[in-house]
């Protein structure tokens, strides 16, 4: 085998049909100077802000949830707003710095809203499966058996 051949072939393990890892996305690269390059500790803060801001938005659904607000809005604004500036950062990335605060508000709104609607759907699930689990399980265990041992014709007690 030839040396081409292994390559193309390793090649193709890394081919991508996502618009963001083909090769035109990687030609408008260039090179940063040290003045605007992107360090640990701005990547740290830039992080924390935008998940306090997430963490604000979801707390703010989760308690119009709580307070028996309609929170369908929410979901569905977070969802498809989310979708949306998402798409428009992929395609214009020179907007992503001024746009990455608002999807982190948007995610915020969806990621709130859907747990508080998750978690009210199975909050009786959850309280049924704690009756009959850990401490409770030995106890409805035995009323089992000991109702399916008192209909078989040899059982005594001692």
């Amino acid at each position: 085998m030839n040396y081409f051949y292994l390559k193309s072939k390793n090649m193709e393990l890394f081919k991508s049909g996502n618009p963001t890892l083909n090769e035109k996305a990687f030609k408008n690269t260039g090179y940063i100077d040290e003045a605007n390059a992107m360090t640990i500790s701005g990547t740290l803060n830039k992080f924390g802000f935008m998940f306090l801001m997430l963490l604000g938005t979801a707390y703010y659904s989760w308690k119009e949830f709580a307070q028996g607000g309609n929170v369908q809005t929410l979901i569905w604004g977070g969802a498809i707003g989310g979708l949306v500036v998402a798409l428009v950062i992929v395609f214009k990335k020179e907007w992503a710095p001024y746009l990455a605060p608002l999807y982190a508000l948007l995610q915020g709104l969806f990621i709130g809203a859907i747990s508080a609607t998750y978690n009210e759907a199975f909050a009786k699930k959850a309280q049924y499966n704690y009756e009959c689990s850990g401490v409770n399980f030995w106890h409805c265990h035995c009323d089992v058996h000991v109702i399916h041992l008192k209909d078989y014709p040899g059982y005594r007690t001692f």
